[in-house]
């Protein structure tokens, strides 16, 4: 059973979480450990944690366990840290070893005279503990790394995410300008094969209507320039080495004044590989 001042302790920083809160003492820390559930809880981090709490260890010990603990579990808040992540988890407090125990000296031990053996294990001693903090230290580090990448993926805007998807690749729009005096109507614009897709617009949902093959029109007045976004089927296709994929655009249209007259479609070659990016 913890002393209730030994739970009163604060930790050595608060530690904001996505879902427990901002933890603040060691009570905090074990109710939050509580209510993680079984699964989490049996995980060695955590049974490393537990292990310290037990012992009664030092607060810095026990404070720089629950932030590894928490990040492992991609659970801390990165967002409202009080002091960079980096900071927080640069060096293990010392004493602390890999395996979440307390390098403990007994004190009470009678001195013993100085032997060659007995130098060699101390020297051996202190080896261990600095590769044990190296290793401690370059855990913390990757930790560290993998929830700042998480964060920045986290952050990126949906359509970003989406458009980075390997199978579907949004690379250049087909722009179609109305040089004539009166309004047209874009009845219809597709590809052969279909290597490519058309969208009416730029939104997400014009790319599933695209894709799934929703056909849409267009009216364009006098002097408009309208882009139609192109998605390219194969994400594969936009490879350096990738064999040259060629298709044809065809876009059929009408003019509003005689929507029932049929005019002759426009057509247009191209290729994968000569396709440019559209500007952000």
């Amino acid at each position: 059973m913890l002393s209730s001042a030994y739970l009163s302790r604060k930790l050595t920083s608060p530690l904001p979480t996505k879902d427990g809160g901002t933890l603040r003492t060691i009570g905090e820390a074990c109710e939050y450990m509580a209510a993680i559930g079984k699964e989490r809880e049996l995980r060695p981090h955590w049974q490393q944690v537990r292990e310290l709490m037990i012992q009664e260890a030092d607060v810095a010990a026990v404070s720089w366990r629950v932030q590894l603990a928490v990040l492992k579990d991609a659970k801390l808040d990165v967002t409202a840290l009080s002091e960079p992540i980096e900071r927080m988890m640069d060096e293990p407090p010392p004493g602390l070893l890999s395996n979440g125990k307390l390098n403990v000296v007994e004190e009470d031990e009678p001195p013993t005279e100085p032997t060659e053996s007995n130098e060699r294990s101390d020297s051996d001693s202190k080896e261990e503990r600095h590769r044990q903090e190296e290793l401690q230290q370059a855990e913390a580090q990757r930790a560290a790394e993998e929830e700042r990448r998480r964060q920045k993926a986290e952050d990126k805007p949906f359509w970003d995410r989406f458009l980075a998807a390997r199978p579907v690749v949004s690379i250049a729009v087909e722009r179609c300008k109305n040089v004539t005096k009166y309004d047209i109507m874009i009845k219809r614009i597709r590809s052969i094969p279909k290597t490519v897709v058309v969208a009416r617009d730029p939104s997400l949902i014009a790319f599933t209507d695209g894709l799934i093959g929703v056909p849409f029109t267009a009216l364009m007045p006098p002097d408009a320039t309208y882009d139609f976004p192109l998605i390219v089927r194969r994400g594969e296709l936009l490879d350096d080495n990738a064999p040259r994929s060629r298709f044809m655009i065809i876009v059929s249209w009408r003019s509003a004044r005689s929507i029932w007259m049929p005019r002759w479609p426009v057509f247009i070659w191209c290729s994968v590989q000569t396709l440019q990016p559209p500007e952000s």
